[in-house]
């Protein structure tokens, strides 16, 4: 498969965004769009450094098995839970301004020129 970077993710978020827009009058869906490499920070994980999420439970009892931010170096791995705390908290801001009818679309690019979407 091919191994170059996914760059058109977030221009195919924000044309889906538009024509969204287009077919409800005018009103405009919101977006929280999260830039980073996967290989240093997965935000479909809890917050953690691979040991422990924040509160001290183990990435092993999490969904998954796994948490966020599994890097060898410490600093590195504290910056990738910070924004995926983050990306977490601006997600979770928009929901809630949404209201109870929100619906929740995902996008996840990937390198062998796949998108992945989910709803919520």
């Amino acid at each position: 498969g091919r191994t170059e970077a996914d760059v058109n993710t977030d221009l195919f978020a924000q044309d889906l965004r538009l024509e969204l827009g287009r077919r409800c009058h005018g009103r405009l869906p919101r977006a929280v769009v999260l830039h980073v490499h996967r290989q240093g920070l997965d935000a479909n994980r809890a917050t953690g450094d691979g040991r422990a999420t924040r509160d001290g439970s183990p990435c092993s009892e999490q969904r998954g098995g796994e948490c966020c931010c599994a890097i060898p170096d410490a600093a590195s791995a504290e910056e990738a839970m910070r924004l995926n705390d983050e990306y977490h908290s601006r997600v979770k801001r928009q929901l809630e301004d949404a209201g109870e009818r929100a619906l929740l679309v995902t996008l996840h690019g990937l390198a062998r020129q796949r998108l992945e979407g989910g709803a919520l």
